[in-house]
């Protein structure tokens, strides 16, 4: 049973280098930062972060149902409501959570 968890956590982490499909981005310290995008239907919206369910065909799908994504320094787009969709571009960087949290979006932009 171990092995199956540990086959199966290994599986995860390499799809998750691998799930996200835009660009990379050189670090300068020698690493790469994977650019990802998605679409998502907005569940909830906070002052400081919008709830998504991420589109059935999309990779954040497959692990996450519901995504948590922090608006930082973004706004949210004018005359964004629940039910709308959003596209995001975030840095691959996902915290395991539920819901899982996408900390670091540079991109939050209402799809019409």
């Amino acid at each position: 049973m171990k092995k199956f968890f540990a086959v199966l956590l290994i599986a995860l982490c390499a799809l998750s280098l691998f799930a996200c499909g835009s660009k990379d981005t050189d670090t300068g310290e020698g690493s790469l930062i994977r650019d990802c995008t998605f679409t998502a239907k907005v569940l909830e919206i906070h002052e400081e972060y919008l709830l998504l369910e991420p589109d059935a065909d999309s990779v954040e799908r497959q692990s996450y149902d519901k995504l948590k994504v922090t608006l930082g320094e973004l706004s949210v787009p004018e005359g964004l409501k629940t039910g709308d969709t959003v596209r995001i571009v975030y840095n691959s960087m996902v915290q395991e959570l539920y819901p899982a949290i996408i900390p670091y979006a540079s991109v939050i932009e209402k799809v019409n």
